[in-house]
């Protein structure tokens, strides 16, 4: 996670998207890094990618700043059923 987010800010986007792809290979169940993959699919103009991906998610625990993240790159987005807050 921390080399995707250098890679944000240093705008290689394309860079971030395959780290995160690296990772949720090892550890699906990384539900940070599905949302911040989803976030960086919407900024990449992805957006059905995006909400594809995110409607798969099932029983997904994610905090505010989490989601925040989401609907600040893809919109008003809404949360599947059966996610939760922390």
């Amino acid at each position: 996670m921390a080399l995707a987010r250098r890679q944000i800010g240093d705008s290689d986007l394309i860079g971030a998207v395959a780290t995160l792809e690296r990772l949720l290979i090892d550890h699906p169940e990384a539900d940070d890094a599905l949302l911040l993959h989803a976030s960086l699919l919407c900024r990449l103009d992805d957006k059905q990618g995006a909400r594809a991906e995110l409607a798969e998610m099932e029983s997904v625990r994610v905090s505010e700043a989490g989601w925040a993240e989401v609907t600040a790159a893809c919109g008003a987005v809404p949360r599947p059923q059966g996610w939760g807050g922390q």
